[in-house]
């Protein structure tokens, strides 16, 4: 039998793309920059995320925040029918402009279950870069793992996320604006068994996948809509933060589990993560890598490594899933400092 080709996917995609133009989104369609954003304290973010003084109020409230009871790890479905055009367009907008650490409640129509992580952002190399790049920068951090559409399991492909929020002091207390970042590793997913398996950057392949052509039909569009670079983030936001001098970043960032970590085969990556803190001490570790000419998950060399996030704790929990917002920047110029 002859194998079937499937190389007119990315032109269908380009397509796509090209379609999102002819949409409108009519709430909030071109809003304004958060002006009013003032900052969170890493401490108030952590309540939010063990659902602190917390009490689900609607009967959807109550029915989500139900399913997280006695260490549950609830699945949202995702499918053609289940994603709106809208809701992703002005979710996407709400994401690009408004600096809220948080919300009362949102739902995350593509990455909708996670779990989130908490620990160090630490720069410890020599570094020509600006800001939270440059050598000796140390920083709280939170960050948001998950996987894109439905299933978390390592049955099928998934698509990898890591958002992370930059807290730049070391005081757990102090009320300080955060910078947000968005890594994946490859945004239509791979066979990858384990999250510690693999490597993500701020800018993502998007490999074809025929049987999510359908899902991307509304996906792509509603990103595209609000971006014109829907799958590239850019990190100059990070070396914006506490500037002192000339800026200087990086285009790309990439973010890679260090080698000597204790891996599992738990099937779902959340349960994968929660095992790995404590097999190996309550210590998870990234490497924090930057490029000015690749963004090659996979390379071996073009990437300079700059320092690590140490992780030492992670929840799973409704405040990660329904309230947690990272703010993923479009325009550095909008996401000073």
């Amino acid at each position: 039998m002859a194998k079937t080709s499937f190389s007119w996917i990315p032109s269908v995609i380009s397509i796509l793309i090209g379609l999102s133009g002819l949409f409108s989104s009519s709430a909030d369609a071109q809003m304004a920059n958060d002006s009013v954003y003032s900052g969170s304290s890493f401490n108030e973010v952590m309540g939010v995320l063990e659902n602190r003084n917390f009490s689900p109020k609607s009967p959807r409230e109550v029915s989500d925040f139900d399913g997280y009871r006695n260490g549950q790890m609830p699945r949202y479905p995702i499918s053609f029918s289940s994603l709106d055009l809208g809701a992703l367009t002005r979710d996407s907008i709400r994401t690009l402009h408004s600096r809220a650490d948080y919300f009362d409640r949102i739902e995350k129509l593509v990455h909708s279950s996670g779990i989130c992580v908490a620990g160090n952002w630490a720069i410890d190399q020599d570094s020509p870069y600006s800001g939270y790049f440059s050598k000796g920068s140390r920083a709280l951090f939170i960050g948001r793992i998950s996987t894109a559409l439905e299933d978390p399991t390592n049955a099928g492909e998934r698509g990898f996320g890591f958002a992370g929020k930059i807290f730049p002091t070391l005081n757990g207390g102090a009320r300080v604006k955060t910078t947000s970042f968005f890594t994946i590793d490859v945004l239509s997913g791979t066979p990858a068994q384990r999250f510690l398996d693999v490597g993500l950057t701020n800018n993502p392949p998007l490999h074809p996948r025929f049987d999510l052509l359908g899902v991307l039909a509304k996906i792509i569009p509603a990103f595209a809509k609000a971006d014109s670079q829907p799958t590239f983030r850019p990190v100059t936001q990070i070396a914006r933060t506490g500037l002192k001098g000339e800026l200087k970043s990086p285009v790309f960032m990439r973010l890679r589990p260090t080698e000597k970590m204790i891996r599992n085969n738990q099937a779902d990556y959340r349960r994968e993560l929660i095992q790995a803190l404590s097999d190996n001490h309550q210590q998870l570790q990234f490497q924090i890598e930057v490029s000015d000419t690749t963004n090659d998950r996979n390379a071996s060399s073009g990437w300079q490594r700059l320092g690590t996030i140490m992780l030492d704790r992670a929840v799973v929990s409704y405040g990660c899933d329904r309230r947690l917002h990272f703010s993923h920047p479009k325009d550095d110029k909008t996401n000073g400092n």
